[in-house]
């Protein structure tokens, strides 16, 4: 009796290894089978630098600071991905926020990002958002719109090793006819 016992215990203990290994080799198949694409969302410091970076220019045309959003964040770092499944492609996406989009080929930082929308100030005279010229200046004065509170960013690796950041904000600016700041 005892005998038998111990057999049903080890037969028992045999049977739930044998599914853990079975689990296991399954999600192994599945990891595999569907390899991650690879994220490189944002640290926290990442984060503030992309805020500091913002608000520096911000500051420079006296309007509002701006703060992170964890919505928009998840928001731009889903059409980052995506974007870097499509060969880091630069389109934007369909949203109703504002939206930014920068291409590197090298590990871009969080300023030199925000540093490239900015430099489009110079295209920028501070009247009326004209709908010929937010090809020209567009990046800069959705970085410093006035009355945009909050942003997230993104960023995803292409198989090639380039990057694409991607900011999302809220409420949108470039309203054609209104002024930025």
């Amino acid at each position: 009796m005892r005998f038998e016992i111990l057999t049903m215990i080890s037969y028992n203990k045999s049977i739930k290894m044998y599914y853990h290994i079975v689990f296991l080799f399954v999600g192994l198949l599945f990891i595999s089978a569907n390899p991650k694409e690879e994220i490189c969302s944002l640290s926290q410091n990442e984060q503030q630098r992309i805020i500091g970076a913002h608000n520096k220019w911000r500051a420079k045309v006296k309007v509002d600071s701006i703060a992170w959003s964890d919505e928009l964040a998840i928001e731009a770092q889903k059409w980052a991905n995506y974007l870097a499944k499509k060969a880091c492609r630069m389109k934007h996406s369909k949203t109703q926020n504002g939206e930014n989009i920068y291409w590197s080929n090298y590990d871009s930082t969080p300023e030199e990002v925000v540093g490239d929308w900015a430099s489009e100030k110079k295209y920028y005279r501070g009247g009326k958002i004209k709908a010929s010229k937010t090809s020209i200046y567009g990046h800069y004065t959705q970085v410093v719109w006035y009355n945009t509170k909050l942003v997230g960013c993104g960023r995803a690796k292409c198989k090639n090793g380039d990057e694409i950041w991607v900011c999302t904000y809220s409420p949108a600016g470039n309203y054609i006819g209104e002024k930025a700041y």
